[in-house]
């Protein structure tokens, strides 16, 4: 199996619903060497990365759902010249960056800025990689989701300037209605960009700007991506493990339509301070005969058969739409690609 172009062997008729995907949690944040921390001597490095690379090979690796989290850097006087942002105002300004990040105090009260965590790669970079991936590789497209966003109108503006570019007008799904519903075959060679309650008065879907939603019971009108699932907060394997089980349970309950997607939480995060070494506690070995012990790594496979045992025993309905984890790897995405039956 090719990691990069896997999804080559999907049906175009099946729906997105219908399939399983590997996610990067926190994915612009890769990387120590490129994390600029804004922070006390508190927190390091370690504790704000959760991935080893950039989009680009994280894509290659077989990662398609991606966690985009958008705050505001206050760039220094040197990098400002050539540096162009929309405003509040939407005129242009040199004195902010929008730039991804793993922060456990996102909002400020009188600062435009977050603190005690670290600041990724740029927005124009991750987008521009996404788009570049799809355009290389036409069997495939890329979600990208952006949330924990405090300066909204800035980052639309930013990624409408980027999309604008005309090599990229036909690599951004521009289409009304409910995307786990959408055929595969529609989707791929795009980019398909879903955007939180914080963007609501940015919706729109016919400029790529698309609405995501957690789903609720009783959800009838779904426009856009709407997803369910269980944050554990935890750094506890086992943790961990019982909140993705207990919400593939409640997954398979919920009524088949109109259509939403099960998004797997499978990361140990139990806050910036909580989590030390992110990388150490995710590729942590588990504990001889202990089962769901040590790092999220360790247990994936394990995770994966039990995903598999409850596909065969309800009727192929597919358990989990997204599993998101940290580091991934191509190894790791293989373990999640191969859930598909189609995937050679």
């Amino acid at each position: 199996m090719n990691p990069t172009m896997w999804m080559r062997d999907l049906p175009d008729d099946k729906w997105l619903r219908q399939i399983v995907m590997p996610g990067s949690h926190d994915a612009g944040v890769y990387g120590t060497a490129q994390v600029i921390l804004r922070t006390t001597s508190l927190v390091k490095r370690e504790y704000t990365v959760c991935q080893h690379s950039d989009f680009s090979k994280q894509a290659t690796a077989g990662s398609r759902f991606f966690d985009c989290r958008v705050f505001f850097r206050k760039l220094p006087q040197a990098e400002r010249a050539g540096k162009q942002l929309y405003g509040k105002a939407g005129q242009a300004t040199q004195k902010y960056e929008n730039t991804l990040g793993h922060f456990a105090r996102e909002k400020v009260k009188g600062a435009a800025q977050p603190k005690m965590g670290g600041f990724g790669g740029t927005l124009a970079v991750i987008v521009r990689d996404a788009l570049e991936f799809v355009l290389a590789h036409p069997t495939e497209f890329i979600i990208l989701r952006f949330s924990h966003t405090y300066h909204p109108t800035e980052c639309v503006h930013e990624i409408k300037d980027i999309i604008a570019d005309q090599r990229y007008a036909n690599a951004v799904f521009k289409e009304q209605g409910n995307l786990a519903t959408r055929r595969i075959g529609d989707l791929r060679g795009k980019v398909i960009m879903v955007f939180d309650e914080q963007f609501n008065h940015h919706i729109t879907p016919t400029e790529g700007i698309l609405r995501f939603k957690k789903y609720s019971d009783g959800l009838t009108n779904i426009s856009g991506l709407a997803t369910c699932g269980t944050f554990s907060s935890s750094l506890k394997m086992s943790k961990v493990h019982e909140g993705a089980i207990g919400a593939v349970n409640k997954h398979l309950a919920h009524p088949p339509d109109p259509g939403h997607l099960h998004f797997v939480y499978w990361q140990q995060t139990g806050g910036i301070i909580g989590e030390k070494d992110v990388f150490k506690t995710t590729v942590a070995a588990r504990e001889p005969g202990k089962q769901w012990s040590g790092g999220a790594h360790a247990n994936l496979a394990d995770f994966a058969a039990e995903l598999k045992r409850i596909y065969d025993n309800n009727g192929h309905r597919m358990p989990a739409n997204v599993v998101s984890h940290d580091f991934v790897t191509a190894q790791t995405c293989e373990r999640i690609i191969r859930l598909n039956p189609d995937v050679r």
